[in-house]
């Protein structure tokens, strides 16, 4: 007849079952530890460039406030010279310009004064830093305002 697996057979059998599924477990905790580090590591490189990307438009936020206040410096600077301009012709109406004027250390320049048709022309200009504002100055002949642009 019909034998019965020997009690050896039986318990080789468990043993080698137990064994197969500590194998498949500690594969599932070796595959789950990869898992785990390459999350870290994609995670670490995402924040690694958020961070630099942060700092970067940082600086360039400063760098644009900078460069605002140079251009608001360079305007008032070209506006000093108009009025410097204005001032010396209601003094002396043989006024020419061509003047470069220092305030602290910035320069503003006076460029050559032009009257035509009753109509005199002042421009003025400054540059601090990178930034530069060209003004234009229209007056009549009693030095009244008819324009002031930046060119």
């Amino acid at each position: 007849g019909h034998q019965r697996p020997s009690r050896l057979r039986v318990t080789s059998l468990r043993h080698l079952k137990a064994m197969q599924r500590r194998q498949v477990r500690r594969l599932k905790i070796r595959q789950l530890l990869l898992l785990i580090i390459r999350t870290l590591l994609i995670l670490s490189i995402v924040l690694v460039l958020i961070a630099q990307t942060l700092s970067t438009s940082g600086y360039f936020q400063r760098r644009g406030l900078l460069d605002f206040q140079f251009k608001e410096l360079s305007y008032w600077m070209a506006r000093s010279c108009a009025d410097r301009a204005i001032s010396k012709l209601s003094n002396d109406l043989d006024y020419a310009g061509n003047e470069t004027v220092t305030i602290d250390q910035y320069q503003c320049t006076i460029q050559a004064i032009t009257t035509q048709g009753g109509i005199t022309t002042i421009r003025t200009n400054a540059t601090v830093d990178l930034s530069t504002t060209k003004l234009k100055i229209t007056a009549d002949g009693d030095l009244n305002i008819i324009s002031f642009t930046e060119e």
